[in-house]
């Protein structure tokens, strides 16, 4: 049975809808899902142009949360933030945000928190901009100094997204439109500089977050946002096997070699529709420097490298549970100034 709580107290004023002030905590409640009351719906009135998080924490069950903003569009997310539900939204209209709760195993049930609270909205920020920016005192959201800003992109576009600081280490976070998060620390061109690359599997958005590796770093940043269409240098259709090579945990790989030298810039994307793909780059000395598992869209994996030395360079291909076997695509782009040999540049392993 779904309980709907009005707050008829927020929503209903002599003129109709009574907008909320600025502030941080908009609305909390504590409620138990049971047996016969599987799900709990609640709605609040928001007004346009604010940022909001959602968050249903538990520690009796993994939470789920399915929520309809005013502007009609659905949201609905898993693990937000570990086995919590919950998002992040700049509300477009003003009108009444709808949210229910409800468990992602039906047999599970318990108490739970529901907390929705307005968030500093992000800062817009566009492919082809850098901005110059600086995390003060003032910044702080949740015990972590940060800034926060949104990329909008059209589906099948790619960007890269790098972050430079000289005064502390930064770390960046991106959450796209459908919840999933992505985070680097150092893979960046350098030192301690971070980069996260993105395909749009849809229009949507990514919200960056820019912070220090401590969460209390002050200092001054750097951030770049870049579409990532290259020139394509190698193209391979290929197969995941039980017959193929194991890594030292017995997980299935392909091996492909890549003959790069300094300076250069590859992007490599691993595409499936049989399994969900996790890609991997190691140097010449076989040290693991770059993996990811969905930053290409649909689950599929794309890392983008500044190669730091001349050498030949390692991608595996692998699956996100190492075990599941299946068709792919590999494919790997260099800068549109670059003009390597194609056809010995990049190379099954043998």
């Amino acid at each position: 049975m779904t309980r709907t709580i009005g707050l008829t107290a927020i929503l209903i004023g002599v003129m109709g809808l009574v907008i909320l002030p600025a502030q941080e905590e908009l609305f909390t409640t504590e409620g138990r899902l049971t047996e016969d009351e599987r799900e709990q719906t609640y709605t609040i009135g928001l007004q346009s142009g604010i940022a909001v998080e959602v968050l249903v924490e538990s520690e009796d069950f993994d939470s789920f949360v399915d929520a309809r903003l005013p502007d009609g569009t659905r949201r609905s997310n898993d693990d937000y933030d570990r086995l919590n539900a919950g998002f992040q939204a700049t509300i477009t209209e003003s009108g009444m945000l709808r949210v229910t709760v409800s468990a992602v195993f039906p047999e599970e049930t318990g108490d739970f928190r529901l907390a929705i609270r307005r968030i500093p909205a992000p800062q817009p920020i566009f492919p082809g901009e850098t901005i110059r920016g600086s995390i003060g005192k003032n910044d702080e959201t949740d015990g972590i100094l940060a800034q926060r800003y949104r990329l909008n992109g059209d589906e099948g576009s790619r960007v890269v997204i790098d972050v430079r600081s000289d005064e502390f280490d930064p770390l960046i976070e991106a959450r796209d439109s459908f919840g999933r998060t992505y985070r680097d620390d150092d893979g960046g061109e350098s030192g301690y500089d971070s980069r996260i690359s993105y395909r749009f599997e849809d229009e949507g958005y990514l919200i960056v977050t820019v912070r220090g590796f401590f969460g209390s770093d002050l200092g001054e940043y750097e951030i770049s946002v870049r579409e990532a269409y290259a020139r394509l240098r190698a193209n391979y259709l290929g197969n995941l096997a039980q017959s193929d090579e194991r890594a030292y945990d017995g997980a299935i790989l392909d091996r492909f070699d890549l003959d790069a030298v300094e300076g250069e810039e590859v992007t490599i994307l691993l595409e499936s529709t049989e399994f969900d793909p996790m890609l991997y780059v190691s140097d010449p000395l076989g040290r693991s420097i770059a993996r990811d598992d969905d930053s290409g869209g649909n689950r599929n994996s794309m890392i983008t490298l500044s190669v730091p030395a001349d050498g030949l360079y390692t991608i595996w291909v692998g699956s996100f549970d190492g075990i599941s076997e299946g068709g792919y695509e590999l494919t790997v782009y260099g800068a549109p100034d670059e003009e390597p040999d194609q056809d010995q540049s990049v190379s099954p392993a043998r």
